[in-house]
């Protein structure tokens, strides 16, 4: 009888399983979990907020958290419903982004590991309906990683030119005249650029984060939500042209420097104070209209109260425990990894000065700034042919790469520009893909060949070097890799043609002898 009566109790109704004494405690140890796993990349996104142009991402999870606050009410009356396999297989590819981002040093996915943990984690723990029911506050969150910076550095050049083509067309009704050549524009007394930095490309990742939000708690209906970010779009377009529009007139008129110091971070002030008034205003405009109807609920789920068993918790309870579990071994895992340095096979003063027709100098680094920061062995040699063509060699070696010491980053950011890949004989009979620069500057025109080594691979794909890097980390903690920079000077567009022959005739000559360093 007594047993019976027992069975009945534990089957019976409970209190929602989050809400229980005993389990804030359980909620309090996987916050600490969370907090041991991810404090990494939350110290790295930290101090991106701190640069200017993604300064709104301090406001991006306060705004998430409030969100979900709002709607607390709601969210209690959806029934929890942990997702196993889901949760842990979402969670799972998270941590594997964070250790690769960790051990290939690539800030970005180790950053956005947690747009995939965090909703992993709310699979796992609560189910598909709390997912679903969270998907504003939680897509909200990607505006605090910068995961648009390589759409925006595509969508410059033509912001650009808009602004420039808008300050331009409203000047001379102003009465300043103007002459507009491609980004530049032409005063009577000045000439002003319309840099990237003025584009106003990265304003409108700030005006979004701002937009969403507003549009969330003051208009009701889908169609206005979206025609207010929309506008948002145009009203950071035309407060950012009216800036440029008013820095014409300034210099024009010798009101002050209008390039720099703080007359040039007013106005700074003026696209993001006006832009934002002028977004509310236009939100207090919609909101005007009349509505269809009244429902704004963040989850969509009608008010249907659950009622919760012991099974219920019990399945809660081993949800936690294994969030607790794969959060405190990535934990570990990012507290106590560190690559194992990996030297070369000889060391690179022992890199051979005679190949074929080339003899070369050893020369210091004084002048050539494309160094390898913090390399373990680099040279950086200039080898002459017998009629006087010159090409320099750079080797720069690390024997691990860590966040500041790495083969890819915004240090070679003049590498990268206008690099195209072309495929060039790598000495032993078969082919090689390198990159391809073309540079002119004051201190001389040159070509530039580049290419990085791994372990004796070869790769001109920077993506694909940075993937090699992760897997060979991950798998045998070996994270070293090299940079080779061949370069030549030319003096005219014939010139370039045998510059580019002087680089590939070194590389053939030069390729068996870095396959020995390399290769293992």
């Amino acid at each position: 009888m007594s047993k019976a009566y027992d069975k009945t109790i534990n089957a019976g109704p409970v209190s929602n399983p989050v809400f229980s004494r005993a389990m804030w405690g359980r909620i309090a140890v996987l916050g600490l979990a969370f907090a041991l796993a991810l404090r990494g990349p939350l110290a790295l996104l930290a101090d991106t907020w701190s640069y200017q142009d993604f300064s709104h991402g301090f406001i991006v999870p306060i705004v998430s958290l409030y969100i979900i606050w709002v709607e607390r009410e709601r969210l209690k009356e959806i029934p929890i419903r942990p997702s196993f396999l889901g949760g842990i297989t979402v969670v799972a590819a998270g941590a594997l982004a964070l250790m690769t981002g960790r051990t290939a040093s690539v800030v970005l996915v180790e950053e956005s590991s947690l747009l995939v943990i965090i909703p992993g984690l709310v699979l796992l723990l609560l189910g598909r309906r709390y997912l679903k029911a969270l998907a504003l506050p939680l897509a909200y969150l990607v505006l605090m990683v910068p995961v648009f910076t390589p759409l925006i550095e595509k969508i410059h050049w033509p912001f650009q030119l808009f602004t420039a083509r808008f300050a331009s067309a409203l000047l001379p009704h102003l009465g300043v005249p103007v002459y507009q050549r491609m980004q530049y524009l032409e005063l009577p007394n000045i000439s002003l650029e319309v840099a990237e930095a003025c584009s106003g490309a990265n304003f409108m990742v700030s005006i979004i984060a701002i937009v969403i939000p507003l549009a969330y708690f003051t208009q009701r209906e889908w169609w206005r939500k979206s025609l207010l970010v929309v506008l948002a779009f145009f009203i950071g377009l035309l407060t950012n042209g009216l800036r440029v529009t008013l820095i014409g007139i300034w210099t024009y008129y010798n009101l002050g420097d209008a390039l720099h110091g703080p007359y040039h971070l007013l106005q700074g002030y003026f696209v993001s104070i006006f832009g934002f008034i002028f977004l509310f205003f236009t939100a207090h405009l919609l909101k005007k209209l009349p509505p269809h109807y009244s429902e704004n609920s963040l989850s969509g789920e009608p008010a249907c109260p659950h009622s919760y068993t012991r099974a219920d918790e019990k399945r809660f309870n081993s949800a936690m425990a294994a969030a607790i579990v794969m959060l405190s071994g990535l934990g570990l895992y990012y507290t106590f990894y560190s690559p194992a340095p990996l030297p070369l096979n000889k060391s690179l003063t022992e890199f051979p000065l005679a190949a074929g027709q080339w003899t070369g100098t050893a020369t210091g680094f004084e002048k050539y700034d494309l160094r390898v920061p913090g390399a373990s062995d680099e040279l950086n040699n200039l080898y002459r042919n017998a009629s006087g063509r010159s090409v320099r060699l750079y080797i720069g070696y690390l024997d691990s790469q860590t966040q500041y010491r790495k083969l890819i980053g915004v240090h070679f950011e003049d590498l990268y520009r206008n690099m195209t890949e072309v495929t060039v004989p790598d000495g032993s009979g078969g082919r090689m893909t390198v990159n391809r620069v073309v540079s002119k500057s004051g201190s001389g025109d040159f070509i530039t060949l580049f290419w990085y080594n791994l372990n004796g691979r070869n790769t001109a794909n920077r993506y694909k070097a940075k993937l090699i890097t992760a897997a060979d980390g991950l798998v045998t903690r070996h994270t070293n890799g090299a940079l080779i920079i061949v370069t030549a000077g030319f003096k005219d567009d014939d010139d370039l043609k045998q510059a580019f022959s002087d680089d590939l005739d070194l590389i053939k000559e030069l390729q068996p002898s870095l396959n020995g360093y390399f290769s293992r």
